[in-house]
């Protein structure tokens, strides 16, 4: 492996010394990443600096100034820290709306009874009514992620507006307008980071639909509506407004219960950030 890494060097040394740095110093890092990190650091270290991986060995060759091997050395040893686990609870609220019509008869009036029979008047009044009656529930998700990770949220398992969506995918590029769901779902994907010193996580929700269709099993991410928002550690939001995009979340934050009754969703996020 050494005899390797050292004959990289060889062929790449002149490289390294045309890049005319006057102060440029030769190192090797230890490389515990992909191809992102290679290029964090490049844009880090600056166009001078030369930085060749070797994912065979493990390793990164840098060329470069001492102020640029300061900022290498930082962003390394920032990403090798382990990542905080965030536990987000979220709990869904469901408002259904149970409509009751029906019509009946009401009676108003006297009946004088006599010996010789019964006589009086009595007035009938038909009556109608329609009456709509809220009826809430909720049911709790807890996810857990790694900060820069993501997990899936079931919204529902049948969507109302299924059409509507699939037109709207259509029409932003996302799938055929002619995919015929067999079986179809709502989900939010949340990505979760924290930020800052630790005390707050920044969320990215995106709504998807996920499903089987006559060409097979499908999924659609509509990332041009998602939402993001920056949430105090053990705070709760609620984010059942979306006051972006509410054309579409109007339709997709929607279901029906197995009784037919329509039922909208509100959410509740806490998320917390777990000592590692």
């Amino acid at each position: 492996m050494k005899t390797g890494l050292l004959a990289v060097v060889a062929l790449l040394l002149p490289a390294f010394c045309a890049c005319g740095q006057d102060d440029g110093v030769f190192r090797v890092y230890p490389l515990n990443g992909g191809d992102e990190i290679v290029q964090i650091l490049r844009d880090v270290a600056g166009p001078e600096a030369r930085i060749v991986p070797d994912p065979q060995s493990r390793r990164l060759m840098v060329y470069a100034g001492t102020n640029a091997h300061a900022r290498i050395a930082s962003v390394l040893l920032e990403a090798d820290q382990p990542r905080k686990n965030i536990r987000i609870d979220v709990v869904f609220v469901e408002t259904a709306q149970d409509t009751a019509a029906g019509a009946g008869v009401g009676g108003s009036g006297h009946v004088v009874i006599t010996p010789s029979g019964a006589g009086g008047t009595v007035k009938i009044t038909p009556r109608f009514y329609n009456r709509a009656t809220g009826v809430d529930s909720t049911s709790v998700q807890t996810l857990m992620v790694q900060s820069g990770g993501e997990g899936r949220l079931e919204v529902g398992s049948e969507i109302p507006h299924v059409e509507w969506l699939t037109d709207y995918g259509a029409r932003h590029g996302l799938l055929s307008a002619e995919t015929s769901w067999r079986r179809v779902g709502a989900f939010l994907r949340v990505r979760a980071t924290v930020v800052g010193d630790g005390s707050a996580v920044r969320l990215e929700l995106t709504p998807e639909m996920s499903g089987l269709t006559d060409a097979g099993d499908q999924s659609v991410r509509f990332s041009g509506v998602s939402t993001e928002m920056t949430v105090r550690n053990g705070s709760t939001v609620d984010i059942g407004g979306f006051e972006q995009n509410r054309d579409f979340y109007s339709r997709f934050l929607v279901g029906f219960d197995r009784g037919g009754t329509a039922r909208k969703l509100s959410i509740r996020v806490t998320p917390r950030i777990l000592d590692n």
